[in-house]
């Protein structure tokens, strides 16, 4: 038996995801069955992969 799965992802809103949510999303866009060069794909993982880095250098301590 086949499944077929659509995701909508706002890029716009990322900051508003939750961060489970955001590696979720992460994984799925990594495992997108697109074409090798897929600018569509490769534009969402950027910006999933974008948002995720933003957050884990919000986080880090600032050097003095």
């Amino acid at each position: 038996m086949k499944h077929t799965l659509t995701l909508q992802v706002d890029t716009e809103r990322l900051s508003n995801l939750e961060d489970s949510c955001l590696a979720a999303l992460w994984g799925a866009a990594q495992a997108n069955p697109a074409p090798a060069g897929d600018p569509a794909a490769a534009g969402l993982v950027r910006a999933l992969s974008t948002e995720i880095v933003r957050r884990w250098l919000g986080q880090a301590p600032v050097m003095l």
